[in-house]
C-alpha cells in the first residue's frame, strides 16, 4: 500500500456528508516543525507533472466561448504553457493532463505544431522546444465529478512516485520559479507542500474565494496547515489587510490516492481537494511554502484581466530598465 498508516478494515461512517471506507490510526501531535532537525531525505525529486484540464470552465466563457479556458492567451500563449514550463524548469520529465472529451483541443495543441502555430505563432516554436525534454500523457475525465477525481484518474501511472500538481488557473510570476521551489521544501521536509500566496485589498477581487486555511509558522516562508476552509462564492473574502492562501500548485507523494479511495465522490455535489485535504489532515501533515512573488488567479474573468494588466506593465518596465540599463 502507498500509505502504511491505512489499515484493511473496512467500515462505514458518515463525515461531512461523505462515506470514508478505511479506518487509519489518529493523526499524531507534533511538535513545531525543524527543519534543520529532520534525517537525511529518503524522498526522491518528483518527475512527473499533472495538470488538471478537464473543468467545464464555465465561468471564462465570457471571455471567449470557442477556446477552453487553458488556451485562452496571457499575453502571447496559453495559460496551460505556463504551468507545463513550471514543471520543465524544476526538472520535470513526464507531463500528465486530465480532459474531458469535449476538450480535444487542448490535446491536439500539444501534439499538432501546426495547430499551435496557428493558435499562436509568435511562441509556439518556444513551446515545440520545451515539450522535447518531456513526455506526455493525456487522460480523459468522462464525467465532471471534480478535480480530485481527475487526479484520481492519473494513479496507476504515477504508481509509489512523488508528483507534482499544477493547475492551468494558477499563472506564477517571476515565471518558472514557483516549482522549483516546491521541490525544495519537499526534500527538506518529506512533507506534501502546498504553494502559498498573498492576498490584500488590492488583490482580493480578482482572486477566487477559495484556499483559505490556518497556519502555524516554522520556519522562514514554511508554514504547517492546521485546518482547511471550504471555498465560498465570488472573490476573496478579506478580513486582515493580508491573508495567505493556498493555490493550485503543490507537490505529493502517492498516499494521497489511498485518501481519495477512501471517499465516495459521488456523495458530493463536487470531489473537490478541500474536501480531501479536510480528511487527509487528521491523519497526515500538509506544509505550506509562501511564494516571494505574484500568484495570479487566471480561472476567473477578473483575474485574468488582472493579470493581463498587471504582467503587461511589469514585463514593460522590465524592458526599460534593460534598456536604459537600470
Amino acid at each position: 500500500m502507498r500509505c502504511s498508516k491505512c489499515t484493511s478494515a473496512i467500515t462505514e461512517s458518515q463525515k461531512t456528508g461523505l462515506v470514508v471506507k478505511a479506518v487509519a490510526e489518529p493523526r499524531p501531535t507534533h511538535s513545531p516543525y525543524d527543519v534543520s532537525m529532520q534525517p537525511a531525505p529518503s524522498v526522491c525529486l518528483p518527475k512527473h507533472l499533472l495538470l488538471p484540464a478537464a473543468g467545464l470552465g464555465r465561468r471564462m466563457k465570457a471571455i471567449d466561448p470557442t477556446l477552453p479556458k487553458e488556451l485562452l492567451p496571457i499575453l502571447d500563449k496559453p495559460a496551460i504553457q505556463y504551468a507545463i514550463e513550471e514543471g520543465i524548469s524544476a526538472g520535470l520529465t513526464h507531463v500528465i493532463v486530465v480532459i474531458n472529451p469535449h476538450k480535444e483541443i487542448i490535446r491536439r495543441y500539444f501534439e499538432d505544431h501546426k495547430f499551435r502555430a496557428i493558435l499562436y505563432p509568435k511562441t509556439a516554436p518556444e513551446l515545440t522546444e520545451a515539450i522535447k525534454k518531456c513526455s506526455f500523457t493525456f487522460l480523459y475525465q468522462q464525467t465532471p465529478y471534480g478535480e480530485v477525481d481527475a487526479i484520481r484518474l492519473a494513479a496507476p501511472i504515477l504508481g509509489d512516485d512523488p508528483f507534482a500538481i499544477v493547475y492551468p488557473d494558477d499563472v506564477y510570476y517571476p515565471f518558472r520559479e514557483a516549482l522549483s521551489a516546491l521541490s525544495s521544501a519537499f526534500l527538506d521536509t518529506e512533507l506534501d507542500v502546498i504553494a502559498l500566496s498573498q492576498v490584500n485589498f488590492r488583490n482580493a477581487f480578482a482572486v477566487g474565494n477559495t484556499g483559505k486555511v490556518s497556519l502555524t509558522p516554522l520556519a522562514k516562508d514554511l508554514y504547517e496547515i492546521t485546518h482547511f476552509h471550504p471555498k465560498g462564492p465570488g472573490s476573496f473574502e478579506l478580513r486582515s489587510k493580508t491573508k495567505l492562501r493556498t493555490c493550485g500548485i503543490m507537490i505529493s507523494k502517492p498516499h494521497i490516492f489511498d485518501y481519495i479511495d477512501e471517499i465516495n465522490p459521488t456523495l458530493a455535489d463536487e470531489f473537490t481537494d478541500v474536501i480531501l485535504r479536510i480528511h487527509m489532515l487528521q491523519r497526515e501533515r500538509f506544509l505550506g511554502y509562501r511564494l516571494p512573488g505574484q500568484l495570479y488567479d487566471v480561472g476567473n474573468p477578473a483575474g485574468y484581466r488582472n493579470c493581463i494588466s498587471e504582467l503587461s506593465l511589469l514585463l514593460s518596465h522590465s524592458k526599460t530598465a534593460l534598456n536604459t540599463g537600470a
